[in-house]
């Protein structure tokens, strides 16, 4: 038995302009971040600063990841579809698009992430701040040191 290696789209459906071009169902490139003289890297969500004068900005984006209520996937306790959230990623504020066909293929959508600080939701944040319980996307900072 085999898995897939499938194409990886960005799912904007409400913000479909949000890095400044329509994306919505294109397809995310592969991108690694590598810097020569620095070895530590960090990804910040909730953030656009790094947390020391000695970081250094790499980039400033939006958190994304695979959305959490995928049909097909474990049940919780009220016998929902629902699955926890794959890895967390800072895209870039300038986010670009793999050329070609767009959508399809099944492969994995990323979506934009939001704070969870409801005290009523299950896995609730327990100590909000900095993040905010609204429907805007995480922003995320990526930094070097």
């Amino acid at each position: 038995m085999y898995s897939s290696l499938r194409a990886v789209n960005y799912w904007l459906h409400y913000n479909k302009n949000i890095f400044g071009k329509d994306l919505h169902i294109h397809s995310v490139p592969c991108a690694v971040c590598d810097t020569k003289q620095r070895v530590t890297q960090l990804m910040i969500p909730g953030q656009t600063r790094c947390p020391t004068s000695d970081c250094s900005i790499e980039y400033i984006g939006l958190l994304m990841s695979e959305y959490e209520h995928s049909p097909g996937n474990t049940e919780d306790f009220s016998g929902a579809s629902r699955r926890s959230a794959g890895q967390y990623i800072c895209v870039d504020d300038h986010a670009e698009s793999v050329r070609g066909p767009t959508g399809g293929g099944g492969g994995a959508n990323l979506h934009f992430v939001r704070a969870g600080c409801d005290v009523e939701s299950l896995g609730a944040l327990s100590n909000c701040p900095p993040y905010r319980s609204d429907k805007s996307a995480l922003s995320c900072v990526v930094c070097s040191k």
